[in-house]
């Protein structure tokens, strides 16, 4: 009776309407097929790597992801990601913001809904200190052109946790260290939030241009917070990065871990046009 009544509704249809019903079947048919002939053997050699990636659909559900990536974010593999959204499976890490969440949702939508590339830093503070990851976000297109999904993939962004966990050990070094003389306090030097910021990353050896990217701030921003408030504060004449980090630790003036870092959050570094794509 079911199949009667399909003929019935068909064959009701005028040929334009027959045409739409029949591409929209294809379509479907093409995107199924895609999904399951090309993208998912493409995809599944990579389940046990020890790579973090995940490709979602266009309603940004899980289809597939890397045993890496579910343990990464607090689950045992894979198939207990499969079909969760950012959204869903980000309740698993109650202790991170859910805005940085959000955002990152933000883009993947962005990804899909303008076929851009999305590269850009994620920056998490945890009792082991900072964990950065530099992703990856692009969309998958089919033959047609249409955008079907999206895949991600994040690597460790060593230029700042590893710099910043090795001034954290040597901090830890000098106050545990009795053998040490106590450093005298510089407490005439105060210092914004920003300014000590800079200090901080200065003491823990990066250079301008990382300390930019860390803080989402231009370069020649820093510069001149740097050249016209920190080195006035120092009671420097010119700008000596290695001064300040000298002086800084000297004065005991880097003592504690900046508040504003332990908030996680996303820098975009860079997102391409279409054109840019094929270009």
């Amino acid at each position: 009776m079911l199949i009667s009544l399909s003929i019935f509704v068909i064959i009701s249809c005028s040929d334009a309407q027959l045409d739409m019903f029949w591409g929209l079947v294809k379509m479907n048919y093409t995107l199924d097929a895609f999904l399951n002939d090309v993208i998912t053997p493409y995809f599944w050699g990579s389940i046990d790597k020890n790579i973090k990636s995940v490709i979602y659909d266009i309603d940004g559900k899980i289809l597939l992801c890397t045993n890496k990536f579910a343990q990464m974010m607090g689950y045992d593999n894979w198939q207990e990601l499969k079909g969760k959204t950012i959204p869903e499976y980000s309740i698993q890490m109650p202790q991170t913001d859910p805005n940085f969440y959000q955002n990152l949702e933000e883009i993947r939508k962005r990804v899909v809904s303008e076929s851009l590339n999305f590269q850009y830093v994620n920056f998490l503070y945890s009792a082991h200190g900072i964990t950065s990851q530099m992703v990856y976000h692009f969309p998958i297109f089919m033959p047609n052109g249409s955008v079907v999904g999206s895949r991600v993939i994040s690597n460790k962004f060593n230029m700042v946790d590893e710099a910043i966990s090795k001034f954290m050990d040597y901090l830890k070094e000098c106050e545990n260290n009795l053998s040490l003389s106590p450093k005298p306090k510089t407490s005439e030097v105060n210092l914004t939030d920003r300014e000590y910021s800079i200090i901080f990353l200065i003491g823990s050896g990066l250079s301008i241009e990382e300390i930019s990217i860390f803080l989402d701030k231009p370069s020649m921003k820093i510069f001149n917070i740097l050249e016209t408030s920190i080195c006035r504060k120092f009671g420097l004449d010119f700008l000596d990065l290695k001064l300040i980090r000298e002086f800084a630790l000297n004065g005991n003036i880097i003592n504690k871990f900046p508040k504003k870092f332990m908030k996680p959050r996303s820098i975009i570094l860079q997102h391409l046009e279409p054109e840019d794509i094929n270009s």
